[in-house]
């Protein structure tokens, strides 16, 4: 719970990296799109309320709607289920290295959104 206080506290800080909103924009009402996060959901809503941005995405998932958070899959599966999309027809644009293991779990692309905000193809290695 403090954590969670803690965390809110310092959503009035938190601005959407310009490169990120901007595909948002362009893509809103052109494909279907979703959050996903390992925040709570009370957390997630009050980020998307607070950047008035909740309207933009169909769908939001937090690490209460799948057993397993990342890095496994559930969470992407859940996010294409609910947008009725095939996860291979799915991009994931993913900051964290553990969400980007889930989405390539999943079957979808993944576009790596660098602390900087910069967006960069992120190619699977084949082990």
């Amino acid at each position: 719970q403090e954590k969670e206080a803690a965390t809110e506290a310092l959503l009035v800080s938190v601005k959407p990296y310009p490169s990120v909103l901007q595909l948002v924009i362009d893509l809103h009402g052109q494909k279907p799109m979703a959050v996903v996060s390992g925040g709570s959901r009370k957390l997630v809503h009050h980020l998307l309320e607070h950047t008035q941005l909740r309207s933009y995405f169909s769908a939001v998932i937090s690490f209460e709607d799948t057993p397993r958070g990342k890095p496994h899959p559930d969470p992407f599966l859940e996010a294409a289920s609910r947008l009725r999309v095939p996860p291979q027809d799915c991009v994931v644009l993913e900051d964290g290295e553990a969400g980007i293991q889930g989405a390539w779990l999943a079957g979808m692309r993944v576009i790596r959104v660098s602390s900087e905000g910069q967006l960069s193809v992120c190619l699977k290695r084949e082990d």
